[in-house]
Order: C-alpha cells, then sequence, then structure tokens
C-alpha cells in the first residue's frame, strides 16, 4: 500500500492516472494514515467496464487508514491484507464492484465502519463532514488585512463563512496588509493575540485591522499648550503622527497671563484634559483668553 504524500498532514490527494499500466487488473491504489497525509490513485486505463467511481471511493477509504493497522475480521484468504472478505457486496473487498451504487459500506458494520471493535473506525476520521452536526463561523473582516485558521477551513481576506463539525476548535490568526496593524478581535475572541474558538455552537468573530498611524493636528488659539505624550504643541498648528486605536490624553497649559476656556473639535468642554481614542485622523482645538 502507498503512505502518505509526505506533504501537509491536512492533504489528503485524489488522483486519475490516465497513462499507460502493466497490471490492467490492478484498478487503483492507495494508503495513508488515520490522522494524517494520504493518496489514492485511480487507474484509468485498467478494470474495464469498472466506474472509476467506485475505485476512488475504495482507495479513499484506504487513504483514511481503514484497516491500516491490522487485518480486518474477515480476512481474505489471499494476500489482499487490508480488504474484508466477508461480502463481495462491501465497497473495499478486493474486486471492486462495478458500479458504485451497488456497493456497501462495509457489510455488517464490523470491519472498518460503525464497528464496536478497539482498531481504528473510519467513521471517527476527521476527514468526513458530519453533515447532521455542523456550526458556522462567521467571521468579519474591517480593514486591509486577512485571517487564516490552523486547521485548513479559513483564509479570508474578506468577511466569510466557514462551516465545521459540531466540537471543533479551530485558532486563527490575523495578518496584517502592508501599512497595516492588527487591531483586535471582538465578538467570539477579544485582545489582539491568537483566537481560539470552541465551537460548540455557531460563533462570530470580528477581526479590527487599521493603519498603523493616524494624524494628530493640534490648534491653539490664544496662548499656551497642549501636551501629551509624543504630541506637545505650544505654537498655532502643530500635526504629529500618533500610532492607530492607542487612546492619547492631552492636557491644555495656559501661557502666564492667560487662560484656558475650552476645547472643540475631536475634544469638548472646558476640563482641562482631553482623551482621544485616535481611531482616525484627528483635530483638536484648545481656546486661551486673557486673563
Amino acid at each position: 500500500m502507498l503512505g502518505g504524500t509526505g506533504r501537509s498532514e491536512y492533504e489528503k490527494h485524489l488522483v486519475y492516472y490516465d497513462g499507460p499500466v502493466q497490471d490492467t487488473g490492478r484498478c487503483g491504489e492507495g494508503g495513508g494514515s488515520a490522522g494524517g497525509s494520504g493518496i489514492a490513485i485511480v487507474y484509468l486505463g485498467a478494470c474495464a467496464g469498472v466506474a472509476s467511481a467506485a475505485v476512488a471511493a475504495h482507495e479513499l477509504l484506504h487513504s483514511m487508514g481503514a484497516l491500516e493497522d491490522s487485518g480486518p475480521p474477515h480476512p481474505c484468504p489471499s494476500d489482499n491484507r487490508g480488504h474484508p472478505c466477508d461480502s463481495t457486496s462491501d465497497v473495499l473487498q478486493p474486486f471492486i464492484s462495478r458500479v458504485l451504487a451497488n456497493a456497501v459500506l462495509d457489510v455488517g458494520r464490523d470491519d472498518y465502519y460503525g464497528h464496536a471493535g478497539s482498531w481504528p473506525d473510519v467513521q471517527d476520521s476527521g476527514w468526513l463532514r458530519l453533515v447532521t452536526r455542523q456550526v458556522r463561523l462567521s467571521l468579519g473582516i474591517a480593514g486591509r488585512g486577512s485571517v487564516e485558521s490552523d486547521v485548513p477551513g479559513v483564509d479570508c481576506s474578506a468577511s466569510c463563512e466557514s462551516e465545521w463539525d459540531q466540537g471543533a476548535t479551530v485558532t486563527l490568526e490575523a495578518l496584517a496588509g502592508d501599512g497595516q496593524r492588527f487591531v483586535r478581535w471582538s465578538g467570539g475572541c477579544s485582545g489582539a493575540g491568537d483566537c481560539t474558538v470552541g465551537l460548540a455552537a455557531s460563533q462570530s468573530v470580528s477581526a479590527l485591522f487599521a493603519p498603523e498611524r493616524f494624524g494628530l493636528t493640534l490648534v491653539l488659539s490664544g496662548k499656551g499648550a497642549i501636551t501629551g505624550t509624543g504630541a506637545r504643541c505650544a505654537i498655532a498648528r502643530c500635526a504629529r503622527s500618533v500610532a492607530s486605536y492607542v487612546s492619547k490624553t492631552l492636557r491644555a497649559t495656559p501661557a502666564t497671563g492667560w487662560r484656558f476656556t475650552g476645547w472643540s473639535g475631536a475634544c469638548r468642554g472646558r476640563g482641562a484634559t482631553c482623551t482621544v481614542p485616535m481611531q482616525k485622523a484627528t483635530a483638536v482645538l484648545a481656546r486661551f483668553v486673557r486673563r
């Protein structure tokens, strides 16, 4: 039997080979591990009269690790290891059914699918979609960036949805575009690290990206100063570039003989301090008058 592909553990390949074959009685071959890579090959130039769909189903079961580690409870009398021989209608028996619709998935459910034994069961394979137990992961993306999952299923640069087996766990990674930075998650995750979502039920997660910096314009009317970390201004107008989505607290300090009367622009009120969230380009004006 063929082993894995040597590629990602999340990949299994189905190959249709239409070239010359030496053994026209060999319909295909396949192999792989239950939890890793695998390959199934259909030889189109062999087994005249046998539907390629039947061969593909047979070899795909092998690629999922069916009866890989041990002989079946109903072994064939020949050297056909990894095949059951309790029924000629079984899709995995050595002599493949000519029509897939006539084949049965593990006759008696006692060899490789839905059995009660201790050996691996294809029914438990992570490669099978549990159609009656699907939940939805809704991903919202704001700004220029993308989100990928550790397990293949999410690779989005715009808002998207995907379906997962109920009970699955997926970790999402946010990747900022050029000149952007990842700000935070919201919904099913929070913070700015990787987001791990348990999908016991449908979940919604949002990723926020923003330009790395926004412009902060400080304007003074009268004599005084606006101060704040990296934002001091004591002239009529100053332009600064500050980190996006990092709140900045500004303080209005009048010059000698002047008093502060209030803010306008992104700040309001007459308090000496004002906090701006820097979620966009921002302008602030501080007014001072003579005492």
